[in-house]
């Protein structure tokens, strides 16, 4: 479902998605949306656009409705980049091999900090996998073909392993 919601006090728009029944209950995701609603309270309208069953054609409606109102450029919208009626989908919406590319493209590099890194550690003491799974992650991984690492290869992970032990 694509909607409009209104800041009464502010006058400021965002155009968004969701896939819940009542979208005037959905605050909305876009971060710049988010932060105008904690400063100025979260006073909205909120405009039906479309229901949809066929994602390709909530696809088109969402880029022709962003580019039409040209919702990024304009200061009268919150939205920081189109809406294409896909991003945030639920669990087996259609993603493009371009999508998913931009996505890992925009990950890489990213680090984990010391803090978070310390959290998991922490949270994954004690946990162990039962007998039951180790057969089944056994059993999957025999008749498995593992190709050997280059020699290339093996330097890199040696030399990354010498600056973490010293």
């Amino acid at each position: 479902m694509l909607y409009v919601k209104t800041h009464n006090i502010t006058g400021l728009k965002y155009f968004g998605k969701t896939v819940r029944n009542d979208p005037s209950k959905y605050k909305g995701s876009g971060k710049y949306w988010k932060l105008h609603l904690k400063k100025y309270g979260n006073d909205v309208t909120t405009e039906i656009i479309g229901k949809f069953d066929d994602w390709q054609k909530c696809t088109e409606v969402a880029l022709e409705f962003s580019k039409h109102h040209n919702i990024v450029m304009s200061e009268s919208w919150a939205n920081l980049i189109e809406e294409n009626g896909l991003d945030g989908a639920p669990k087996g919406a259609y993603r493009s091999l371009e999508h998913k590319q931009k996505i890992s493209d925009s990950r890489k590099g990213q680090r984990v900090a010391d803090e978070t890194r310390a959290k998991i550690s922490a949270a994954n003491i004690g946990r162990s996998h039962s007998d039951e799974t180790r057969a089944k992650m056994s059993v999957s991984q025999k008749g498995k073909i593992k190709c050997p690492r280059s020699d290339e290869t093996k330097a890199k992970i040696s030399a990354s392993m010498k600056k973490k032990l010293f």
